[in-house]
């Protein structure tokens, strides 16, 4: 499990950067920032490890791998775990969690009402920003995060910037359940040389490949527990 302190303390840029410090856990992400990237548990290929958000999955069957969840631009902004268990879940969750499940929970508002800004900068041009909001009103408690990174200016005009906006409401209900709906939108724009094509240093082809992701999930789910 990656816990809220060590999310603040080593303060991850990503879910793709702190699962890659978790013992037999595998992530592929071939090409430079922003290129397609999955998990590997157990060794099984990435369409065996079920994702979810708040119990909800985000295993994609119809993409080219079978049914992998793309991490490229899933950011820690309003995480507050993340919990992975690794071998067969399969009588659980089905063959999509033959090689385990990872579940993300987002943060929770608390009576305390809490504010965040965050701002980092770096060479070339490298900058993050990122706000947030916490709280609780009655039953219901709330989250809304905003976070834009731009890596920067790389060698020979290689980029990476995202926009990230994540909200969280939750209902708690009769015998210990609550009601959660997460929304969460993207907008990210990737530049950089194809994977083998020998990089800045090697590569004969000189044209850049560009990748531009637009989208939003939505989640809605009614859960009796918040573990796995």
């Amino acid at each position: 499990m990656i816990t809220r302190e060590e999310i603040e303390a080593k303060r991850y840029p990503d879910v793709l950067e702190a699962l890659r410090e978790i013992p037999g856990v595998h992530m592929d992400q071939p090409g430079a920032r922003g290129s397609v990237s999955s998990i590997y548990l157990r060794g099984l290929d990435p369409n065996h490890t079920l994702v979810m958000v708040d119990g909800v999955r985000l295993n994609d069957t119809t993409n080219n791998r079978g049914g992998s969840y793309d991490f490229s631009t899933l950011g820690m902004e309003n995480v507050e775990r993340i919990e992975i268990v690794r071998g067969p879940l399969s009588a659980v969750y089905g063959s999509d969690a033959i090689g385990g499940a990872i579940n993300i929970i987002t943060r929770r508002g608390s009576e305390a009402r809490e504010t965040q800004l965050d701002f980092s900068g770096g060479r070339f041009g490298n900058h993050r920003a990122m706000a947030g909001t916490w709280g609780r009103l009655g039953q219901a408690d709330y989250s809304i995060t905003g976070s834009y990174l731009n890596e920067g200016n790389f060698p020979h005009d290689a980029r990476f910037s995202d926009w990230n906006i994540k909200s969280a409401l939750g209902i708690r209900l009769p015998s210990d359940s609550e009601l959660r709906g997460t929304l969460r939108f993207v907008n990210a724009q990737a530049k950089a040389f194809p994977d083998d094509s020998g990089g800045p240093e090697f590569a004969v082809i000189r044209e850049l490949d560009k990748r531009s992701i637009r989208g939003s999930e939505e989640h809605t789910s009614e859960l009796q527990s918040r573990t796995l």
